[in-house]
């Protein structure tokens, strides 16, 4: 691998899980610890990530590390062709669209494995294997649309193949009644692999999260790529279907809904 490579990789891979050993930051692409462990020492000297203060040799990006990974980002998809001749961009674009059509989705399913009743609120114990059945048939059919969106990703730029066979063994392991694989975030469960590309196709394009935010505060203005001029129409967004989790840190916000409170179990 490239040096250039190893430096993409690391910074991507840092931001998608927030703050992260090298190890687990090596996970996200199957990259050597060691090399990882190196290259963030590397960055460190340049200011682009930072060590997470008395924790245990996690690491967190800079701004100025976000930034630099958003130009590498950018010019890695500049660089992407479909074999049609589609520019990257416009594949990702529309993947993208179709993915925020599923949030919303998602966010019912999340909220139905966490509670079975809303009035007033009742956790899921899990000790009621249809209402469990009826939302992992519910996930089933979730799964059954991201998968393809998955693999146009794929045909466009090989750092996204981590999802589907992700997705795949997050669902089986609900399907043989592994609780914990749907929205526990300490763990690649169904949800964390979800906030995960959704943050992916967000760094990709040069969006943020705060744009979906402001989109449902009436501000189309803020649905522009970072640095599109005003009269490019650029990438309309939807209203984000979930929101943060408060076990989450602030650098990493999340889709998870509110309503699981719980302790996890380990």
């Amino acid at each position: 691998m490239s040096a250039g490579r190893l430096r993409l990789l690391t910074l991507h891979g840092l931001r998608l899980v927030g703050l992260a050993t090298p190890e687990a930051v090596a996970e996200i692409h199957d990259l050597d610890p060691a090399a990882v462990g190196e290259e963030l020492h590397r960055q460190s000297v340049e200011g682009l990530v930072s060590p997470a203060r008395g924790d245990g040799g996690r690491w967190t990006l800079t701004g100025p590390g976000r930034r630099h990974g958003e130009e590498l980002l950018g010019r890695e998809l500049v660089a992407a062709v479909a074999e049609d001749g589609t520019p990257g961009r416009s594949v990702v674009t529309a993947v993208y669209h179709r993915f925020l059509q599923l949030n919303q989705p998602m966010l019912a399913v999340c909220t139905n494995w966490q509670i079975v009743n809303r009035d007033p609120i009742e956790l899921n114990d899990h000790s009621d294997p249809d209402h469990d059945n009826a939302v992992i048939a519910a996930l089933g059919d979730i799964d059954d649309s991201i998968q393809p969106l998955c693999a146009e990703l794929e045909s466009m730029l090989t750092r996204f193949r981590r999802y589907r066979p992700g997705f795949t063994e997050a669902l089986h392991r609900l399907r043989i009644g592994e609780t914990d694989w749907l929205t526990k975030p300490t763990i690649l469960s169904y949800h964390t692999l979800w906030f995960q590309l959704h943050e992916d196709l967000l760094a990709t394009l040069g969006l943020e999260r705060a744009a979906e935010t402001a989109r449902l505060n009436g501000n189309p203005t803020s649905d522009r790529p970072k640095g599109t001029p005003e009269t490019n129409p650029g990438i309309r967004l939807e209203p984000r279907a979930c929101r943060p989790h408060p076990r989450q840190s602030d650098s990493q916000l999340t889709d998870i809904p509110l309503t699981d409170r719980r302790k996890d179990s380990s």
